[in-house]
């Protein structure tokens, strides 16, 4: 319970400087989208996945929980509970995009 209490989002936030240099860098990470995406012609990131609740497929698919996750949706509040849920499951490298869709526009 105190744990959920002292829980800083601001340790887990993307923002544009971020993203662009994520999309030109060769770190492999996953990135999922937790909403429909836009036109991804749009987006700094190309290997946007779409899955509404992305945790089961995290889970089959990141062996070392340490690789680099990250979390976008419309307006972050998705985003947020995903990184929370993956720091819960024992992931400790996840990220959300803060602002959503629109720090990942070009």
């Amino acid at each position: 319970m105190l744990k959920n209490l002292f829980f800083k989002f601001d340790d887990y936030k993307l923002e544009r400087f971020q993203i662009e240099n994520l999309s030109t860098s060769i770190v492999p990470f996953t990135f999922y989208s937790l909403d429909p995406l836009p036109d991804k012609n749009k987006l700094l990131i190309k290997s946007i996945q779409f899955l509404d609740n992305p945790m089961p497929e995290l889970e089959k698919n990141i062996i070392n929980k340490e690789s680099p996750v990250v979390f976008v949706c419309k307006n972050s509040k998705k985003s947020k509970k995903a990184v929370k849920k993956a720091v819960e499951l024992g992931y400790t490298n996840v990220y959300f995009v803060e602002n959503g869709f629109k720090t990942v526009e070009k």
